[in-house]
């Protein structure tokens, strides 16, 4: 039996951050990983979903390009290469975080999923690991629904679809959040035919409507055929896939790829035994400083069923720590927390919608500027995309917007949001012309 200060279940991004913070302050910590270091994002989220993109997004500009006096012949896509490049990324990458454990004196690395026998023990792999503080950060994994006839289909999730070597000719993606968006435009890009089976009426449900109905427009606009308040009835098919919806329709294509949420990997954890609580949706019950129903007993990511971002996950990492270690008390505050969607164009957001301001009866006024109404969008040959600005007299509630850069355009806001007297400020700021941040000056 192994002693230690602190015991991390889950070497995700997040994990690891916070053990590499608590190591830092001089304890002896346990990683315990029954997967891949550096969990979803590294392996299968984040890094390899944005190297496709970024390769679908370059094929598609150089498409594009003979409207700004670039021309060439035969341009192709090679797809076994792109997903070649992807692998060598994500093994560069899982070979620096393996690296950064080894060579951490205070880290030890445990291989396999670890499983509560009490409050302060866990069993891994045949050993017990002891510690008076814990940290869960498990992650999540695809959540399968039951459909009749799934069972005899081959089917894609985020984690096989970076199995394949070819690109699909087609492909039905079920469902509409960001994972599912993010594939569809890029296969898109690529030359798949698309098509999206989302169960209710927009995408990215929770985003701006403004902003979700303007993705759904450019993405059918670009070809993608999206079908909105469709459920699957049935699967079928030997040669691909035949999906039948409930409104009697079916829809054929090559493959399938299940993109319908997460689920919280709280399984193997017997959480029983160490009295920690999880919520009615399978997450691990947490109070706003990450800590558990056992005081000694902190958890953080997607497995406590926040937003599931990554950013989110490294500033909890951090937070968390300090609470635990430091007696920092500081609360996990998301109402300025940025995300980004990935597809062409891509989305950037922050703060509140339009429609929560209104829920929450607050006084604001909403504006708009389009891209096609900046120098450089008339540059770039833009003739979609927008940012929205929600303020009172005196601070920024939220901003989203649509169109190239817009994951970085709005981190002004977002920096913005962290300062007194947010809008006034602002409005004091002076944009460089000819940028897109210029857009920001239709807004004051």
């Amino acid at each position: 039996m192994s002693d230690f200060d602190l015991i991390l279940v889950g070497g995700g991004t997040g994990g690891l951050t916070a053990a590499t913070g608590a190591a830092n302050l001089g304890k002896k910590v346990a990683v315990i990983e029954g997967d891949k270091l550096a969990g979803t994002c590294l392996n299968y989220g984040c890094t390899p979903t944005k190297s496709i993109i970024y390769s679908a997004m370059l094929y598609s500009a150089f498409k594009n390009a003979k409207q700004f006096g670039i021309e060439y012949e035969d341009l192709k896509l090679n797809f076994k290469k792109v997903m070649e490049r992807t692998r060598k990324i994500v093994s560069e990458g899982l070979k620096r975080n393996e690296k950064r454990v080894k060579d951490n004196e205070n880290m030890t690395l445990f291989r396999g999923y670890g499983s509560f026998v009490n409050e302060k023990e866990v069993q891994v792999g045949g050993e017990s690991v002891t510690a008076d503080t814990f940290f869960i950060a498990t992650g999540a994994s695809p959540r399968i629904m039951p459909i009749e006839g799934l069972e005899n289909i081959e089917y894609l999730t985020y984690k096989s679809i970076l199995e394949l070597e070819e690109l699909p000719e087609s492909i039905i993606i079920i469902g509409g959040g960001f994972i599912g968006v993010e594939y569809a435009s890029a296969f898109n890009s690529m030359g798949s035919k698309v098509t999206i089976v989302q169960r209710g009426d927009r995408l990215i449900k929770n985003s701006d409507a403004e902003i979700s109905k303007a993705l759904a427009d450019y993405l059918q606009e670009d070809g993608i055929d999206i079908r909105f308040k469709t459920e699957t009835a049935r699967l079928s098919g030997k040669d691909g896939v035949d999906l039948k919806t409930k409104k009697g329709d079916i829809i054929k294509a090559k493959e399938l790829f299940l993109a319908i949420g997460q689920k919280p990997n709280t399984d193997k954890l017997n959480l029983e035994a160490c009295g920690v609580n999880i919520t009615r949706r399978g997450f691990i019950d947490v109070d706003p400083f990450s800590r558990t129903t056992n005081k000694n007993i902190w958890a953080f990511g997607d497995v406590a069923g926040r937003k599931m971002f990554t950013h989110e996950a490294l500033k909890d990492a951090e937070i968390v720590v300090k609470n635990a270690f430091l007696n920092a008390n500081i609360k996990i505050d998301e109402s300025k927390l940025p995300y980004a969607v990935f597809t062409d164009p891509p989305i950037g957001s922050v703060g509140l919608t339009e429609e929560e301001a209104q829920e929450k009866k607050m006084e604001f006024k909403s504006q708009k500027a389009l891209y096609s109404d900046t120098s450089k969008g008339l540059i770039m040959g833009e003739e979609r995309g927008f940012v929205k600005l929600i303020h009172n007299d005196k601070d920024i509630l939220g901003c989203h917007a649509i169109g190239p850069e817009a994951p970085i355009i709005i981190q002004e806001i977002t920096a913005l949001m962290h300062c007194p007297d947010s809008y006034l400020t602002f409005k004091k700021v002076t944009h460089t012309h000819p940028t897109l941040s210029e857009i920001f000056e239709e807004l004051k």
